[in-house]
């Protein structure tokens, strides 16, 4: 009758453990809803990123002449640099596989324009399908909505581009948003070979407005090189588990029910040995 009281107890508890673990390793069955980004704070900054290279030359193999290979000379570089504080986040995988990811999208115009003439960028905001998913009018095939991604540090810093503000006046000024998305890509076929990628999660209203002035002379200057760098790979951002919420209960049973096994395995030895 012991063998077969510490046989039981054994198996029951090892299948217990087993099935235990088993749950904490499987996907969810729902996932964790996304939580509500906060209004970005940011500024903006006219910058100088402005550079001067050396005349480079080599020697002629048969004469032994030198030969300029390159004037150098000084070159303007300037841009429009939004700098945005990034929120405490956290990516997490949901039931189908989706890794919620912080965003961000901008939009300018010039600080008399009309309200309604506002530059997206990257995405543009539409009613397409739901006012409530944003998405990139101008995908197709594979590619997806594109937002900015923050970066893994406190700041994440973007510049607006060239092709619109390049062409802003000395004197001239710019009104920027900023807005903080938090999510996913949801993909929805529309036809043979032709797709949609609709935005998955929550976002804020847009950010208070932060208005810029060109003016290259005041420009703040920043030392850069013309030389690229090489960029190291990002490390991906840390994820954490979802479990449904009633694997707590289960946890205090398991422990429960171990703890009661072994009290009655004691119960029974110290019967015996009473007994004897």
């Amino acid at each position: 009758m012991g063998n077969f009281n510490k046989t039981f107890a054994l198996i029951l508890t090892l299948t217990i453990a087993i099935s235990f673990l088993t749950l904490l390793m499987a996907k969810p069955a729902n996932a964790q809803s996304v939580a509500k980004p906060s209004v970005p704070e940011f500024t903006v900054q006219y910058v100088n990123h402005s550079y001067d290279l050396a005349p480079t030359s080599t020697i002629d193999p048969y004469t032994g002449k030198t030969i300029i290979t390159s004037q150098g000379g000084h070159f303007d570089n300037f841009s429009t640099e939004v700098k945005i504080k990034n929120q405490a986040f956290i990516s997490t995988i949901d039931s189908n596989g989706n890794h919620t990811t912080l965003y961000y999208n901008l939009r300018f115009k010039g600080h008399y324009e009309n309200e309604t003439n506002w530059v997206y960028y990257p995405v543009i905001p539409t009613d397409y399908g739901s006012a409530s998913h944003p998405v990139d009018p101008f995908q197709t095939g594979a590619r997806g909505s594109k937002y900015l991604d923050a970066s893994k540090s406190d700041y994440s810093f973007f510049t607006l581009p060239e092709w619109r503000v390049g062409n802003v006046p000395q004197g001239g000024q710019i009104d920027v948003q900023v807005q903080t998305l938090i999510g996913h890509d949801s993909k929805h076929e529309l036809g043979y070979e032709f797709k949609k990628y609709y935005f998955e999660g929550e976002y804020t209203d847009w950010s208070n407005t932060q208005t810029v002035t060109i003016d290259n002379n005041a420009a703040l200057t920043i030392t850069s090189t013309p030389t690229p760098t090489s960029t190291p790979n990002p490390t991906p951002t840390p994820t954490i588990p979802e479990f449904p919420t009633w694997t707590i209960p289960l946890l205090l049973t398991a422990i429960l029910t171990i703890a009661g096994l072994l009290f009655y395995h004691k119960k029974q030895k110290q019967g015996r040995i009473g007994y004897a």
